[in-house]
């Protein structure tokens, strides 16, 4: 992915740390670099790194930093920075009071975040929203960690992060991690191409994959929060048993309540009843099958768990606005 975006590449060997940060620039130009966007990008990045401390060893790709105008600070989402990190172990970022937002994604390796006195582990394919304002660290786990992120912000972006927020959400999972990557560099190309329209392009796309988080965030695990064992206990066997008939009284049983416990207490942690959990399991994998093989739509329903082909139809529609068929010919991937 991002291989048509043009990135500042700079390698960091030695390391850099908040303590000798400033002896890193210049940066070293790309031949034809133009040295307007080189002054931006340096004063976005000084800005990035004055709000706390880091350790940075490995290889960073940068966008060009373009200053937004007044109004669209104020009125719209903007893209403020997107970087890629191949990063070592030992990397870590630690901030506070930074007023920008950050969306970051795990692409290889392992890494932590610390934030809200919790901590999440990150795995290839998981990520997080969060308020740089609030104290946060995140951190490299083992050897490597290769990761993106995104710092926007922006007349709308408050609201948009306290409705994530409010959903007790940090960490994601994107429900099609085929869509999400090809969003994220459409928006991107975006950034890079300048148009009439370019400011409300970008608005409008980030707005988008913000709200896909919102909406359709699925499988998503609070690091050492407050949800019982009982209950970590019956998610991992409904992740690992979606595909078979689970009715809301095996589940009960599974965990020792009855089914109106049940639903109350899931409701409580997850923010759906168990029943919309296994349903949003089922049609992600659906989704992921529908992307990566030619099996015969029929068959995936069966192979999710949902044997009547009608129903299967429905579910999906209902989900996504379009019927499994549809889905495919739009996503395959090629």
């Amino acid at each position: 992915m991002f291989e048509h975006i043009y990135f500042i590449k700079q390698v960091y060997t030695p390391p850099v740390s908040s303590a000798n940060y400033r002896n890193i620039f210049p940066f070293e130009l790309n031949e034809g670099d133009a040295s307007d966007f080189y002054d931006n990008i340096e004063d976005s990045y000084y800005r990035f790194l004055n709000n706390g401390s880091f350790y940075l060893n490995g290889k960073v790709r940068m966008v060009p930093y373009y200053p937004a105008s007044k109004e669209v600070e104020d009125k719209l989402l903007y893209i403020e920075s997107f970087s890629i990190f191949s990063v070592l172990e030992h990397y870590y970022t630690e901030r506070r009071n930074l007023n920008s937002y950050l969306l970051m994604y795990t692409v290889r390796g392992k890494g932590k975040l610390q934030y809200k006195g919790k901590a999440y582990t990150l795995e290839k394919g998981e990520g997080f929203l969060i308020d740089c304002n609030i104290p946060h660290r995140y951190e490299t786990v083992g050897k490597e960690w290769v990761h993106w992120d995104l710092h926007f912000n922006g007349g709308m972006a408050g609201l948009l992060y306290s409705e994530y927020a409010n959903l007790n959400k940090v960490k994601f999972i994107p429900s099609s991690e085929t869509e999400f990557m090809r969003s994220m560099e459409n928006l991107i190309s975006s950034y890079e191409t300048f148009s009439r329209c370019r400011d409300l392009l970008i608005s409008y796309k980030l707005e988008g994959i913000i709200m896909s988080l919102i909406v359709n965030a699925e499988e998503f695990e609070n690091g050492d929060n407050d949800l019982p064992e009982d209950m970590k206990y019956l998610i991992c066997y409904m992740n690992n048993n979606y595909m078979h008939l689970l009715s809301l009284d095996q589940l009960a049983e599974f965990v020792g309540i009855s089914k109106f416990q049940l639903i109350r207490v899931f409701r409580k942690y997850m923010g759906v009843t168990p029943q919309e959990y296994l349903i949003r399991l089922r049609t992600r994998k659906a989704k992921e099958l529908l992307e990566t093989t030619d099996i015969p739509v029929n068959k995936i329903g069966c192979i999710v768990g949902v044997e009547n082909s009608n129903y299967f139809y429905h579910l999906f529609k209902k989900r996504f606005g379009k019927t499994p068929k549809e889905y495919r010919k739009e996503h395959r991937k090629e």
